[in-house]
C-alpha cells in the first residue's frame, strides 16, 4: 500500500503545495484539456455544429480552471500571492470555478452523446444558480468563520463540504443520466462514464475525508488528484474517437459523391493537367478516368501562357470561381456542350472543378426558345389584348394590343395602372379567379382621349407545373362594335315590338270584326234558310200527291240542300268560336270519353258491327267541353270511312315519342292518298265524294284547332283502302 501511495504521489502529488505537486496536478490537466479545447473548436469551425462548440466552451472552462489552481498556489509557494488572498478569498473561489467546470463538462457531452436537449438545459442553468448562489452564501460566512476561529483551515468550515456534496450530486446526476440511456440501449461511450466516474469519486472521497477529520489526508489526496487528473483524458478520448468516427462517415460520403455524381469531379492544376478525376468522366468526356489523369486541358480547346499557366489563371494569385460552357469537339462522335464550374484554390495552385454534360440542356433550351418565339408571333397575331399578373396583381406582361388599349404598366400594380386606385377593384376579375381557381369575365367601360370603348375582360388563373397559382392570364376584347350593334338590336327590337302590338291590335279588330261579320251573315242566312226548309216541307205535305216523281225529287233536293245549309252554318259558328272562348282546364279521362262517344255511335247504327279497342286510363289536362268535340269528330270519321268494310276496327291508344305522349285513332276504313295530305285540315275540304261518304268538311279544321290551342300538334297516315291513323299530343 505504501509503494502505491508513493506511486501515486509522484503523479498526483501529496497534499502540500510544492512545485513537482503543483506542476503536475494542474499542468497535466491543462494539457489534456487544451487539447481537447483545440479539436473541439476546429471541428466547430468546420462543421458550426453547436455540439463542437459546446464541448469547446466546457474544456476552456476546464483549462481556466486549472491555470487558476496553478497561478494561485504556485505563486503562493513562490511567495507571489499574498497569504490574505490565499486565505480569505481564494478557497471559495477555488471551489465555485471546479463545480462550474464539472457542470459545463456534463452539460457539454449531455448534448454531444445523448441530445438531451430539454434536460441539459434544466441542468446546466440549475446547477449554474446554485452554484453562484453557493459562492455568494459561502464567501460571506467564510469571513464570519475566520473571525471567530481565526487561522482554521477552510476543511473545516460547513462551506467545504456544502460544496463538495453539491458536486457529487451533480456528477452523480450527470453519471446517472449516462448509466439510465445505456441500460435503455442508447449507445454511451465506457470512457465518459470513467470520467464522470473519476469526477463523482474525487468529490465523494473528499467528503469521506471531511467526515474523517482529514486523518487519512496522505492516502485520498493522491488517490483524488489522479482521478481528477485521468478523468480528463477520458473525455478527450471519447471525444476524439467520436470525431474519428464521423471524419471516416463524411470520408465515405464524399468518396460515394465522388464514385456516384452524374457530374465529372475534378482536380486541376493552374498549367491545366489533371491530378484526380472522378468514373463520370466516362460519360461527360467519353475518356476513363485513368486515361485522363496526367492530359492537360489543351487537349480540350483550352489556352496557356508563357508562364505555362491556363489564360484565365490571373497573373496576380486573385482568382475569383469561374463558370462557363464550352464545346467539346471529341475525335469520334457528335460534339458536346460541357457546363465547366471551376473553385480555384490559390495556396495549392489548384482548381476545384465539376464538368457536366449540358447536351441535353442547351437542345431543350433551343427547343424552348423557339417554342416561345412562336408564342409570341402568335400573341402578336391575336387580335385581343393579354396581360399576365403575379400573386400580388403586379403586371409583368403586356402584348402590344394591351398596351394600346390600357397603356404600358409593367412593373405596376393592376389597380394603379388602370384606375388609380388603392387596392384592388370589388369587382376584380383576377382576384375571383384567384379565389375559386375559374375563368371569369366582366365589361368595362375605358376612356381613350374624348371616347370611350366597351371591353370584355376574360381572367383565368395560371399555374406552374406542380399546379400551384402563379399568376393569372387577363385577355381584353374590344367590343365597342358588338355593344353599338346590340343597342341597335334592341332599338329595332323595340320598334319591332311597338310595330307588332299595332298590327297585332288592328288583327284583332279585324278578326273581331271579321267574327261579329261571319256571325251577322250566319244570323241573317237562317231566317230565309228556315223559310226554304219550311215551305219546302209544306209542299211535301200538302202538294206532294200532285207532285210527279220527278217533282218531288226536285222538291225533296231543295229540302236536303237546305238542310244541308243549316249543319254548315252551325259547324262555322261553332268553328269561329273556339278561338275566342277561354280555356278551362281540369283533369280530363280520354278513355271515358272515348267510352261514352263510343256508346253514342253505336246506338245511332245498331245493326253495325264495329270493335273498339280503347286503353285505359289515359288522363290529360284540358278543357273537356273542346277535348270531348276532338273525339267526337275523330270516333265519327272512323265510324262513318269505315263503314263499307265488313268487320269494321276502332282503336283508341297512347304511345311514346321522343319522350311526349302520342295519343291515336285508328280504323281500317276507306283510307286516303296521303299526297293530298295538306287539304285534310282545310276548311270545306273534302277527300271524298259527298255521295261516298256524307259530311260538311269542317271536322278535321275544327280539330286541328283545339289541339292548337292545347299546345299540341295532330297529324295523320294513310292509304287508299288501308284505313287512317290520326295522332295528336297536348
Amino acid at each position: 500500500m505504501n509503494e502505491l501511495i508513493e506511486i501515486l504521489v509522484q503523479f498526483g502529488g501529496d497534499k502540500g503545495g510544492g512545485p513537482g505537486n503543483v506542476a503536475v496536478r494542474f499542468l497535466l490537466p491543462t494539457f489534456f484539456w487544451c487539447a481537447l479545447t483545440g479539436v473541439a473548436f476546429r471541428q466547430w469551425r468546420r462543421t458550426s455544429e453547436n455540439k463542437d462548440l459546446y464541448v469547446g466552451i466546457a474544456a476552456s472552462m476546464g483549462m481556466a480552471r486549472e491555470l487558476l489552481m496553478f497561478t494561485a498556489e504556485y505563486g503562493a509557494w513562490r511567495n507571489m500571492v499574498p497569504f490574505e488572498f490565499m486565505y480569505n478569498y481564494y478557497p471559495p473561489l477555488e471551489h465555485a470555478a471546479t463545480m462550474l467546470s464539472c457542470i459545463f463538462i456534463g452539460y457539454a457531452f449531455l448534448n454531444y452523446q445523448l441530445k438531451c436537449r430539454r434536460f441539459s438545459r434544466l441542468f446546466v442553468v440549475g446547477a449554474t444558480t446554485i452554484t453562484l448562489m453557493l459562492y455568494v452564501v459561502t464567501a460571506v460566512a467564510w469571513h464570519d468563520f475566520q473571525a471567530r476561529n481565526a487561522g482554521a483551515p477552510f476543511g473545516t468550515f460547513w462551506g467545504d463540504m456544502v460544496f463538495r456534496t453539491t458536486a457529487s450530486v451533480f456528477m452523480g446526476l450527470v453519471l446517472g443520466t449516462f448509466i439510465h440511456a445505456a441500460a435503455r440501449g442508447k449507445k454511451v461511450s465506457t470512457a465518459l462514464m470513467c470520467g464522470f466516474t473519476f469526477l463523482f469519486l474525487d468529490e465523494f472521497l473528499m467528503i469521506i475525508n471531511l467526515l474523517s477529520n482529514e486523518r487519512h489526508i496522505d492516502i485520498y489526496a493522491p488517490i483524488r488528484h489522479n482521478l481528477h487528473i485521468w478523468a480528463i483524458p477520458q473525455f478527450l478520448w471519447t471525444y476524439w474517437a467520436d470525431l474519428s468516427k464521423r471524419m471516416c462517415e463524411a470520408e465515405q460520403v464524399i468518396k460515394s459523391v465522388f464514385n456516384l455524381s452524374p457530374g465529372m469531379l475534378c482536380l486541376i492544376d493552374f498549367e491545366g493537367a489533371f491530378r484526380v478525376v472522378s468514373p463520370a468522366s466516362s460519360q461527360v468526356l467519353g475518356i476513363p478516368p485513368e486515361e485522363l489523369t496526367g492530359r492537360r486541358l489543351t487537349e480540350f480547346g483550352f489556352e496557356v501562357r508563357r508562364d505555362g499557366n491556363l489564360s484565365f489563371v490571373s497573373e496576380d494569385g486573385i482568382m475569383e470561381p469561374l463558370q462557363f460552357e464550352k464545346k467539346y469537339l471529341p475525335a469520334n462522335g457528335p460534339g458536346r456542350w460541357l457546363h465547366w464550374n471551376l473553385q480555384p484554390v490559390a495556396k495549392e495552385n489548384i482548381f476545384y472543378a465539376v464538368v457536366s454534360d449540358v447536351t441535353e440542356q442547351k437542345a431543350l433550351a433551343e427547343e424552348l426558345l423557339e417554342e416561345r418565339n412562336k408564342l409570341d408571333a402568335i400573341i402578336s397575331c391575336l387580335g385581343d389584348g393579354l396581360s399576365i399578373q403575379d400573386t400580388d396583381y403586379r403586371i409583368v406582361y403586356q402584348n402590344q394590343i394591351h398596351k394600346n388599349m390600357l397603356g404600358d404598366h409593367v412593373g405596376e400594380y393592376c389597380y394603379r395602372g388602370y384606375g388609380s386606385d388603392a387596392r384592388v377593384c370589388p369587382d376584380c376579375p383576377v382576384a375571383d379567379a384567384f379565389l375559386d381557381l375559374q375563368v371569369h369575365h366582366a365589361v368595362r367601360t375605358v376612356k381613350q382621349g374624348d371616347d370611350a370603348k366597351y371591353v370584355e375582360i376574360a381572367a383565368s388563373p395560371l399555374k406552374d407545373g406542380s399546379g400551384a397559382v402563379i399568376g393569372a392570364i387577363e385577355l381584353v376584347r374590344d367590343i365597342t362594335a358588338r355593344k353599338e350593334a346590340e343597342e341597335e338590336i334592341r332599338r329595332l327590337n323595340s320598334d319591332l315590338e311597338r310595330r307588332v302590338t299595332e298590327r297585332t291590335a288592328r288583327l284583332t279588330e279585324a278578326c273581331r270584326e271579321l267574327e261579329s261579320f261571319s256571325f251577322s251573315v250566319s244570323h241573317d242566312l237562317r231566317s230565309p234558310l228556315r223559310s226554304i226548309c219550311g215551305y219546302s216541307e209544306q209542299l211535301l205535305e200538302d202538294y206532294g200527291e200532285n207532285l210527279d216523281d220527278q217533282g218531288r225529287l226536285y222538291v225533296e233536293n231543295i229540302l236536303n240542300g237546305g238542310r244541308r245549309m243549316a249543319q254548315i252554318i252551325e259547324a262555322m259558328l261553332d268553328f269561329s268560336t273556339i278561338s275566342r272562348n277561354e280555356l278551362h282546364r281540369e283533369n280530363v279521362d280520354l278513355s271515358e270519353l272515348a267510352v261514352v262517344v263510343m256508346a253514342e255511335l253505336r246506338l245511332s247504327d245498331p245493326e253495325r258491327m264495329v270493335s273498339f279497342t280503347i286503353s285505359k286510363g289515359l288522363v290529360v289536362n284540358g278543357d273537356a267541353r273542346l277535348l270531348r268535340s276532338v273525339m267526337e269528330n275523330l270516333f265519327g270519321n272512323a265510324w262513318k270511312y269505315s263503314g263499307n268494310v265488313p268487320h269494321s276496327c276502332i282503336e283508341f291508344g297512347k304511345m311514346e315519342e321522343g319522350g311526349a305522349s302520342v295519343f291515336f285513332v285508328r280504323d281500317n276504313g276507306a283510307g286516303f292518298d296521303m299526297a293530298h295530305s295538306g287539304k285534310l285540315f282545310a276548311p270545306f275540304q273534302r277527300l271524298h265524294l259527298e255521295r261516298e261518304f256524307p259530311g260538311n268538311g269542317i271536322g278535321l279544321a275544327t280539330v286541328q284547332r283545339i289541339i292548337q290551342r292545347h299546345g299540341g300538334r295532330i297529324w295523320a297516315e294513310s292509304a287508299p283502302a288501308r284505313g287512317a291513323t290520326f295522332y295528336f299530343t297536348l
